[in-house]
C-alpha cells in the first residue's frame, strides 16, 4: 500500500495519540512528519525545545523496498512487536523478543543512514539480488542441461548396453594380451 507526502500516515488514521501529538506540534511541521528522517529533521530544527519530545516509528518504506533505516512514524496504539522511538537525543530500537533496547545517537543514525543509502547506489549492491537470482537460475539451467546430455549419452553409449558390455570387455582383454605377446625379436 503506497502513501505520499500530504496524506495522513497509515498508522495515524483515526483518533490516535499521533494525531493528538500532531495537533500540538509547531504549525510549520504539522503535516510534514511521516518518516523517521522527517522526525529527525524536526528535532534537528527544533532541538530540545521541540513541543513533541518523542515519536514512535515502525519499519517500512513508503516508496518501495524497506531498508534497515527506513522508518514510518506511527501512533503508539498501532505498535505490535518491534518498534523505534525517536527523540532529540537519538533513536531507541525496542525488540519484541525481549532483548535489551539499543540506543543510537542521532548523529550516528544519520551517518549510518547516509552511508547505507550511498552503498545501496553502488552497482554491486544495487544489482546484487538480481545478479544472485540470475546466477542461481543459470546454475540450475546448466545442471538441467548437463543431466539431459548425460542421460542421452548414457542411452546411446555402446559400453552401457548390456548385450555388448561383456563382449567389449572380452575383446579389450584379448587385445591387451595380444599387445603383451612378442611376435618378432629385435636385436639391439
Amino acid at each position: 500500500q503506497q502513501w505520499h507526502q500530504g496524506d495522513v500516515p497509515p498508522a495515524a488514521a483515526g483518533g490516535s495519540s499521533l494525531m493528538a501529538a500532531l495537533s500540538l506540534i509547531e504549525p510549520e511541521w504539522r503535516y510534514h512528519i511521516y518518516t523517521g528522517m522527517d522526525a529527525i529533521l524536526y528535532f534537528a530544527a527544533q532541538g530540545h525545545m521541540a513541543r513533541i519530545k518523542l515519536f514512535h516509528a515502525i519499519r517500512g518504506n513508503p516508496s518501495g523496498s524497506p531498508g534497515p533505516y527506513d522508518l514510518l512514524v506511527c501512533s503508539k496504539e498501532s505498535i505490535a512487536g518491534e518498534y523505534f522511538t525517536i527523540s532529540a537525543s537519538g533513536v531507541v530500537h525496542m525488540c519484541e523478543d525481549g532483548t535489551p533496547a539499543e540506543f543510537i545517537p542521532i548523529g550516528q543514525w544519520v551517518r549510518e543512514h547516509s552511508v547505507f543509502n550511498i552503498m545501496k547506489q553502488l552497482p554491486f549492491f544495487k544489482n546484487y539480488i538480481i545478479q544472485r537470482m540470475f546466477r542461481t537460475w543459470r546454475s540450475a539451467a546448466r545442471a538441467q542441461h548437463f543431466e539431459k546430455v548425460r542421460q542421452k549419452l548414457e542411452s546411446r553409449l555402446f559400453y552401457a548396453k548390456p548385450k555388448f558390455c561383456f563382449a567389449v570387455m572380452d575383446i579389450a582383454h584379448k587385445v591387451y594380451l595380444m599387445k603383451q605377446t612378442r611376435l618378432v625379436e629385435l636385436e639391439k
